[in-house]
């Protein structure tokens, strides 16, 4: 799975070619998040947490960025926010320190913070070491830049091939269609809502231009197809379980797009957006039961589908009436 990077803010940022990358800039709160240390000998290394077993989201990773509190609860504005009747509001926080030392703070939490069967109130986590809060339990891994693993600053690299590595047994065993849909909810739900913002820009661009008897110029239709586009691939990048209110935003503009066109008299298309945002409503909002799991990714394959099919008569009807 690639990685989630997250402000402390609560802000997901989105980076392309993140093994050549230092730093990122929020544009939420401009705070410039460095995302590796180096040792004395110039090797840099990263902080990887995954989430190794747990009610749902297994196998998701995120970088932790150096020199901030990064909290983790069940309320929105956390570094990491998790929906778990077990997890307390600020339940706790972990600090990557530039010297390479990861530690791990309980904020009185009422169900505790646990290394293995040691329940804290601080400590420092090593290398490859799990910790538990509520039903999750997360593994500490440190990395280089190209993914490979690496030792924590200032520990030698053989200790890394003696130690006994958490693994993800229950991911692999008695995995299932359904139970692959669940864990990569939210993977799915990104990738359906990009596909279906270069579908509906395209659409809508196609069916301003045969509109009669004012058809919209090209150069109008398109800027308004690109305005679709890109308005849509911003709510796509915010459908993520780690911010528990950003993930609506798609589902809200699928509605309003929904109510758009059937104003304007584009039906069939409205009918697709509103299946698809019940199609994300059903896989976000909370984990769906693996009874439910398979007709609701039916559902949402109905609707791009859809959508589809009427892109392709929509390009086809203006390439017959420009030709």
């Amino acid at each position: 799975m690639s990685l989630v990077i997250c402000c402390p803010c609560g802000n997901p940022l989105d980076c392309d070619n993140l093994e050549l990358v230092v730093s990122l800039v929020c544009p939420r709160c401009d705070r410039e998040l460095l995302l590796e240390v180096a040792d004395k000998d110039d090797v840099t290394s990263r902080a990887i947490l995954t989430i190794m077993e747990g009610p749902r989201w297994i196998g998701e990773r995120f970088l932790l960025p150096v020199g901030v509190d990064l909290a983790i609860g069940a309320t929105g504005g956390n570094w990491l926010s998790l929906e778990d009747d077990n997890i307390s509001d600020e339940h706790c926080k972990l600090h990557f320190t530039e010297s390479g030392r990861v530690s791990i703070e309980d904020l009185c939490s009422a169900s505790g913070t646990w290394i293995a069967d040691q329940r804290i109130l601080r400590g420092r986590l090593q290398p490859c070491q799990s910790f538990k809060l509520g039903d999750f339990r997360f593994r500490l891994d440190f990395q280089a830049p190209d993914g490979a693993p690496a030792p924590a600053v200032g520990e030698p690299v053989e200790d890394l091939s003696t130690r006994n590595l958490p693994t993800l047994d229950s991911v692999t065993s008695r995995q299932t269609p359904a139970r692959w849909l669940i864990r990569d909810r939210f993977r799915i739900a990104r990738t359906t809502m990009l596909v279906y913002a270069w579908l509906v820009a395209v659409h809508h661009a196609c069916w301003l231009q045969l509109q009669e008897p004012y058809p919209w110029s090209p150069l109008a239709a398109c800027l308004t197809g690109a305005g679709m586009l890109i308005g849509l691939t911003i709510c796509c990048h915010r459908v993520t379980f780690a911010h528990k209110y950003c993930k609506f935003a798609s589902i809200a503009v699928l509605v309003l797009l929904a109510a758009v066109d059937l104003a304007i008299g584009i039906h069939v298309p409205a009918v697709a957006a509103l299946g698809l945002a019940a199609t994300l409503a059903l896989l976000i909002v909370r984990a769906p039961p693996e009874s439910a799991a398979i007709p609701v990714a039916l559902l949402g394959l109905a609707a791009l589908t859809t959508t589809v099919v009427v892109t392709i008569q929509s390009l086809t009807s203006l390439f017959a009436a420009r030709f």
